[in-house]
């Protein structure tokens, strides 16, 4: 899930480029399949402010342009990109990703080089940055609906909570994020 401030937009994971469109109060827009996305289907997205970034499970990301439905680069990275993120907070203010599979992130620069290592993670499958802190979403833990916070310039784990235990979250036992 990722939001420009003016539409919500979320991934397909089954279907290679598949996007559906939202507006902010949750009402759906429309689908559409990005052109030039078609080796993996997306797993996450992000947004740097101008440009939308998808991940698929490869050694890349891709930069976007959802109105023309295109993908306008292909950034190159040295580690999956199962979960991605962006953070204007990473490489000295410069902005960076958060990117890696299911038990690695590492953080890297808008060009896609590596700028350090992450925490080790358990089954991520998608991450946020906000105020330094790292928030995983880890189907790795007893409990698969794990959210796990991390100091970003440590690594150092500092919480684990279980979105179960939400009342508004009734997950089955089928459900997992980003395939």
């Amino acid at each position: 899930v990722a939001t420009d401030g003016q539409h919500l937009y979320t991934s397909l994971y089954k279907s290679p480029g598949a996007i559906n469109q939202y507006t902010l109060d949750g009402t759906f827009v429309k689908s559409f399949t990005i052109k030039g996305c078609t080796s993996n289907a997306i797993r996450n997205l992000a947004f740097d402010g101008t440009h939308f970034y998808a991940a698929d499970t490869e050694s890349w990301i891709y930069r976007l342009d959802m109105e023309n439905q295109q993908v306008l680069d292909t950034i190159t990275t040295s580690e999956y990109a199962r979960h991605n993120n962006y953070s204007p907070e990473l490489n000295g203010g410069k902005g960076g990703f958060v990117m890696g599979d299911w038990t690695t992130s590492i953080y890297t620069d808008k060009a896609g080089a590596k700028i350090g290592d992450g925490p080790a993670l358990k089954g991520a499958s998608g991450t946020a940055i906000h105020n330094g802190v790292l928030y995983a979403f880890e189907q790795g833990h007893e409990d698969a609906y794990s959210l796990s916070c991390y100091d970003v310039a440590s690594g150092k784990h500092l919480r684990t909570i279980s979105l179960a235990d939400y009342v508004e979250i009734t997950p089955s036992a089928e459900a997992a994020a980003a395939g």
